[in-house]
This record gives structure tokens, sequence and C-alpha cells, in this order.
């Protein structure tokens, strides 16, 4: 595998297919790699007054007001809040719940909800969308020549590929689910020697347990990374090779295993990418600051359109604050959509780069792209039941 020539051609489709752009942007905006939290946690301004005495000599203090958990007692483990009033006027407060929020304002809520999901579900069709595209049209492109149009790349996104790609993100979802509540079942298990009555018992519970949690924390680190590897390039297995997701996974699976140290390598280098692209982040969110001012004054202006034409229609069917609040719901996300506009432009080229690095490899790589290219495939077994499409034959 030529590296050099790969990261080339990455970044010089990043430039020069312009098409791409588009779904760059959404796919920054509906991912979480798009942005990155900037925000610390200062401990000066965080009220650190819950306490945890593991032994007499070892005290554990965290957030929270008054909480203080205490294992060194012969008696047992005591439980108590520093302000007992405090605790009983939360509850007489929960119990008013129902009293304080007026049927009015659990509509709101409802509507709210209900908005939210849907803004979700929009987001992850964008998202699947993109990603589909985005690989489908590289892939189209290096092997035809001929670089297909936005329209062209939206009904390559909008395929049976986009299903394809949420479907393996939900089985690594479901496994990871299943990992964490394993993984939580055994570090917490030993913490239940915590009531024994020996102080020997509750010292081998505690150190048990943690040694598990550190121990897990690492295996947690390197399965993830290798989970981050494995699923680029069973994405490309599913779209560059019009497999099905299990078909993909099998085919990945292969591929990764029979030319390990290339995609460790690649691995490595777009986790370098992704360090640059943090540091960068700080520089490059202080230079946009007039860009945002702008685009907040831009998106002010976009936004009260659509909100006061809902407000108006809405007036018309309710009264009181419902009009404002429909506009609300419809003018908020547009605004914030004006405001994240220029991060999401500039991730939108990190994630591009991205997705171009990775199919672009699957292509040098894999024995079935390997056939496409009229080279000789690497020695690694093919599944029989496998369809392969024919090489003239478009990505779709």
């Amino acid at each position: 595998m030529d590296t050099g020539k790969i990261l080339s051609r990455s970044w010089d489709l990043v430039w020069k297919y312009r098409a791409l752009w588009v779904f760059g942007i959404i796919l920054a905006f509906t991912t979480s790699s798009g942005f990155v939290w900037l925000g610390t946690l200062d401990r000066d301004n965080v009220p650190w007054e819950t306490v945890i005495k593991v032994s007499p000599t070892t005290t554990i203090y965290l957030p929270g007001e008054g909480l203080v958990l205490d294992f060194t007692d012969p008696e047992g483990v005591t439980i108590y809040l520093e302000d007992a009033d405090d605790l009983q006027a939360f509850w007489t407060e929960l119990e008013l719940w129902d009293d304080i929020i007026p049927p009015e304002i659990w509509t709101v809520i409802i509507v709210g909800a209900a908005w939210l999901a849907l803004l979700i579900l929009l987001s992850m069709v964008g998202r699947y969308t993109s990603r589909a595209a985005l690989i489908g049209m590289v892939d189209s492109s290096e092997q035809t020549g001929e670089q297909p149009g936005f329209w062209k790349g939206l009904r390559m996104g909008f395929s049976r590929n986009a299903w394809r790609l949420f479907f393996i993100d939900l089985i690594v979802f479901l496994g990871w689910l299943l990992v964490i509540v394993l993984m939580v079942s055994l570090v917490g298990a030993p913490l239940f020697l915590l009531a024994a009555d020996s102080e020997l018992g509750r010292a081998i519970g505690i150190a048990t347990s943690g040694g598990m949690f550190f121990v897990f924390l690492a295996v947690g680190v390197v399965l993830s990374a290798f989970v981050s590897l494995f699923v680029q390039v069973i994405r490309r297995a599913c779209v560059q090779d019009n497999l099905g997701v299990f078909a993909g996974i099998r085919r990945g699976w292969k591929t990764i295993f029979s030319n390990f140290t290339s995609f460790l390598l690649i691995w490595a280098i777009w986790i370098g990418v992704r360090i640059g692209w943090i540091l960068a982040l700080i520089p490059i969110v202080l230079l946009l600051t007039p860009v945002f001012l702008v685009m907040t004054l831009l998106g002010v202006f976009i936004a009260a359109a659509p909100a006061l034409i809902t407000a108006g229609i809405t007036s018309l069917l309710v009264e009181g604050l419902w009009p404002w609040i429909a506009a609300g719901l419809v003018g908020v996300p547009i605004f914030f959509l004006m405001v994240g506009l220029p991060l999401a432009f500039i991730s939108g080229f990190v994630e591009i780069f991205k997705s171009n690095l990775w199919t672009l490899s699957y292509r040098d790589l894999s024995p079935l792209q390997a056939e496409f290219k009229g080279e000789k495939p690497a020695p690694v077994e093919r599944d029989q039941d496998l369809p392969v499409r024919d090489a003239e034959a478009p990505v779709m």
C-alpha cells in the first residue's frame, strides 16, 4: 500500500471534489466528532461536599450537597446527609411537583420532546445518508474516473447503504452496552463485601473493585481503538463491495486481518489527524469569532421570518403563549444552524478527509477492489455466498 499516495489523493479530493462538501457539512453537524467540547471543570467552582470515607486514613470527595458515605464505622456502612432539613424540603417540593407545574407546561414539554425526537430522526437520516454518499461518490470516482455530482451522490446515500451503516452502528452500540453492563457488574460485585463485619473483608472488596476498574478501563480503551478501526472497514465493505451487514462484517474481518499492519498505520495516521484537529480548534474558534458574531446576527434575521410565520398561523388556531412556543420550536433550530455553520464548514473538511482516507485504503487493500483495478488480489479466502458486483456496475 502506497500510504503517501493515499494521503495525497485523500486531501486532493477534499479540495477539488466540491460536491462532497455539502455531505461533509451535514456529517459535521450530525456527529459528535464534528465538534469538540472546549469547556473545562474548575474544581474551585464546584461544591465538593459529598464525602466517602473508605478507611480512617482515606477519604474521597466528590461533587455533591453534603452527602456522607462512611465505610469506617465498625457497626456497618453509614449513609447520611449533613443537613436533614434540606432533605425534608426536597421531599416536600417533590410532593408538590404536580401543583408547581400546571398541565399547560406539561403539554409544552411533551410537544418539545416530540419536536426534539423529530430533529434527532432527521439528524440520523442526514448522518447515514451523508456517510453512504461520501463513500459511494469517492469509490465511483476512483473506479470510473468520473465524479458523480451532488444529486447522484444523494441518490447513492439515500439508499439501502444508509440502512446498512445504521445497522452496523446499532450492532456496535448493543455490543458496547453489553460489555459495559458486564464490566460494571464485575466491578461492583466485590463492593458487597462492604456490608461484612470484617474490616479485612471490606478492604479486600474495595481493593478488588478498584483493581478491576483500572484493568477494565485499560481493556475498554484498547477495545475501543480496535472497534473504531473495524467499523471503518466494514462500512466500506458494505458500501464499496455492495454487501449486506453480516456479509460486510465477515468481509471486513478477513480484510483487516489480511492487512492488519497497513490498516493499523492508517488508523494511527487518522488518530494523529484527530489530535491535530483538536489542538487547532482553539485558535480556529478565536479566529472565527468575528464570523460567529456576523452569523449570530444573520441567524436572528433568517430565523425570524419562519418563526413569525409559524406564530401567525398558530395564532389562528390557539391563543395565549402557544403561537410563540411554536415560533421558538421552529426558529431556535434555524438560529443554531446558522451560528454553527462556519465551524461545521471547516469540520466538514475533516470528515471528508477521514472518509476519503478509509475509502481509498479499502480500495487498495480489499481483494475484491483489487480485482476491479486489474491487480492480483491478496490471498484471502473468498466467501462463496457473498454477492460480487460487476466491475462496470455503479456503486448502488
